[in-house]
This record gives structure tokens, C-alpha cells and sequence, in this order.
């Protein structure tokens, strides 16, 4: 691993155990969104989504606001 993704591991395991809530990464591409990364909530309480899953743009919160930042020529696409 490197630096980098250490600190992302660290970053994100911080991120659940400070919200007590699953924490994942998604990123756009064609018109769908990809989780690459995922920490699952340390509660009793989970909600996990696999890497490699994808996902309609619109059916999910992380899809609408990865397409709230988009520009319009995106959004309209």
C-alpha cells in the first residue's frame, strides 16, 4: 500500500467511528456511480455496499449528489 491509501484507510475508519454510521466512496462513470471504497459502521447496525457495485446515478443519495456537482451539460446527459 502506499502512503496515500493509508491515509485514506486511516481517514475513512476515522470517519465511521466518529458517525457510527457505514462509510463509502463512489465515483461517476457512465452514468452510473462505482463504489471503490467502504468501511463498515462500527455499530451492531450495518448497511455495506461491496466495491465494485454499481448503481443507477438516480437511485441513490451518493448518485444525486455526485450529479449536484456536475455541470449542466452533465446533469442533462
Amino acid at each position: 500500500l502506499s502512503a496515500g491509501n493509508i491515509h485514506f484507510t486511516k481517514t475513512k475508519q476515522e470517519i465511521a467511528t466518529k458517525a457510527n454510521q457505514s462509510v463509502h466512496l463512489a465515483i461517476y462513470t457512465k452514468g452510473k456511480i462505482l463504489i471503490i471504497a467502504q468501511e463498515d459502521s462500527p455499530s451492531s447496525f450495518n448497511y455495506h455496499v461491496s466495491v465494485g457495485a454499481s448503481f443507477d446515478l438516480l437511485e441513490t443519495s451518493s448518485g444525486r449528489v455526485i450529479l449536484t456537482f456536475q455541470n449542466e451539460k452533465e446533469r442533462k446527459r
